[in-house]
């Protein structure tokens, strides 16, 4: 059946996507001999990118008392120019995963956690989401619209820091494809635990950014949802893939 062959596709992509987030998850050694003053905030920002584009959704109402759980990816095809402690590194294509699971709650409203732990590093978050407006049918003109508003900290052995994001998402929901369009705004700290440099140890910077991205979500199964879509993080490409159950 296509289904199942589209759900093998889709997991043909997102493995590779997934592998390719925690490639370079064991930064602490690479963060630590390269971290100076002025290189913690291109750092934060390319941190703080990620984070949001992995908790960006279609805006959809999860329902009361609706749930979801799976796992999200979020990838940068580089680093920023400045952020010399990843590009100096090595790093090329980088990003985050993230297990996920939210809770309808009434009113439109959604909660939200995500995390993971991995080589040494881990990031716990959540938030709440708000649908804003509810199609009045599957299949029509009128859009939804969502709202999100996120935290996650991220603990490592080098570095730790904190994240926020506001996310908008506007969707359309067809029969068995839904497209949506998301933006996002990014406040990310990050401070240096250890430094190798004499007087980087202790030292904190915050960075913004903004995010755009647009893609689609599938529905090849009853309960199963496939999300895909293009992002620009802070101008430079990335993307998002999820693999989640909906109930």
């Amino acid at each position: 059946m296509w289904q199942y062959r589209l759900m093998k596709l889709f997991l043909a992509l997102l493995s590779p996507l997934l592998l390719a987030c925690s490639a370079h998850a064991d930064l602490n050694g690479d963060f630590q001999s390269r971290a100076r003053s002025e290189l913690i905030k291109p750092f934060a920002r390319d941190l703080g990118g990620l984070l949001g584009a992995a908790s960006a959704d279609p805006g959809w109402r999860l329902g009361f008392p609706g749930f979801s759980a799976g796992a999200l990816g979020a990838l940068q095809v580089r680093p920023d120019k400045d952020d010399l402690i990843l590009r100096d590194s090595g790093v090329g294509a980088f990003g985050v995963p993230l297990l996920e699971a939210a809770i309808g709650l009434p009113k439109g409203l959604a909660l939200v956690a995500h995390g993971i732990s991995y080589s040494g590093a881990s990031i716990l978050g959540g938030g709440l989401r708000y649908n804003v407006l509810k199609a009045p049918v599957v299949g029509g003109l009128l859009p939804t619209l969502g709202v999100g508003l996120f935290g996650d900290r991220v603990h490592a052995g080098a570095f730790s820091g904190q994240h926020y994001a506001l996310n908008a998402a506007v969707g359309w929901k067809l029969p068995l494809l839904a497209p949506f369009i998301d933006a996002g705004l990014d406040l990310t700290r990050v401070r240096a635990d250890a430094a190798d440099a004499a007087g980087v140890s202790g030292q904190s910077a915050w960075a913004q950014g903004s995010r755009l991205g647009a893609g689609l979500e599938l529905t090849p199964l009853p309960f199963l949802r496939l999300r895909a879509a293009y992002q620009l993080i802070h101008g430079i490409g990335g993307m998002t893939l999820g693999l989640l159950a909906v109930f």
